[in-house]
């Protein structure tokens, strides 16, 4: 089976999209502060070019293109959730209490993966897509919610997070959230309009990799470095400095009586 020139034209749109963040993540050494989601845009970049050269040695309709494709969907599906982690973490910088939180997060999302997993295996043991769609609907619906969560608490508690962070963020929310809908409306007219929710699904990523651009077309934010707590010595001072504080103003307030007193 021959790719259509509407599939070769967003897949060379896609392809150059990639490239150029990925190169954008490299020249702004991304990799410094976010080393997963780097690791994700590399692997974008890697997967396409070793996909293109699968379909031009063995053939579109292959069985070896078809495990190389699922298997590096599972690939690039981890990272993306890897990444999510990292920006979960990211954001509970200096924050115990929100870091306790995307903690429980995390340890939630790792288990119902493996429970979903789990249960893909042993109903669809011989059906690789069935599995990798079954995870890759369970990754976009709880990066959905805790990007969600994310954005609540961002707004509640001011979470620290640069504005490349933010818009990283916004554009996997946004990628998790159009992928949702559309797993949804396929469920129903999954036949006639297959070709139609892979047209989505690739033109939303589109539209988060210009994001990304936007988001590294300057040179990025030092990292925010959490407050070192005061030393004992210096909180003990500034207590008795307090208290010697305390005790001369109540003197004072008992001589401005006396003398009001008279």
């Amino acid at each position: 089976m021959d790719l259509s020139f509407v599939q070769v034209g967003l897949w060379a749109s896609t392809f150059l999209l990639e490239c150029v963040v990925c190169f954008l993540a490299f020249r702004r050494r991304l990799y410094l502060q976010m080393r997963v989601f780097s690791t994700y845009l590399a692997m974008l970049v890697i997967r396409e070019v070793f996909l293109y050269w699968a379909y031009h040695v063995f053939g579109y309709s292959s069985r070896f293109v078809f495990y190389a494709f699922w298997l590096s969907q599972a690939i690039v599906l981890l990272l993306r959730a890897g990444s999510i982690a990292e920006i979960m973490w990211k954001a509970s910088l200096g924050y115990p209490g929100f870091r306790m939180i995307a903690s429980w997060l995390a340890a939630l999302v790792g288990v119902l993966l493996i429970g979903r997993a789990s249960w893909v295996v042993l109903h669809n043991v011989m059906d690789a897509p069935a599995l990798i769609l079954g995870l890759e609907h369970h990754v976009e619906f709880t990066a959905a919610v805790i990007l969600f969560l994310l954005f609540v608490l961002w707004i509640r508690y001011d979470v620290p997070l640069r504005q490349h962070e933010k818009l990283v963020a916004v554009g996997l929310f946004a990628y998790s959230v159009v992928q949702e809908v559309n797993d949804a409306v396929a469920q129903h007219w999954v036949g006639p309009f297959f070709h139609w929710r892979d047209r989505i699904r690739v033109v939303s990523f589109m539209v988060v990799l210009i994001v990304w651009i936007v988001a590294l077309r300057r040179p990025l934010a030092a990292p925010m470095v959490a407050a070192a707590p005061a030393p004992t010595s210096d909180i003990r001072e500034y207590m008795h400095h307090g208290t010697a504080l305390l005790e001369t103003l109540y003197r004072n307030l008992r001589k401005f009586r006396k003398t009001w007193g008279k």
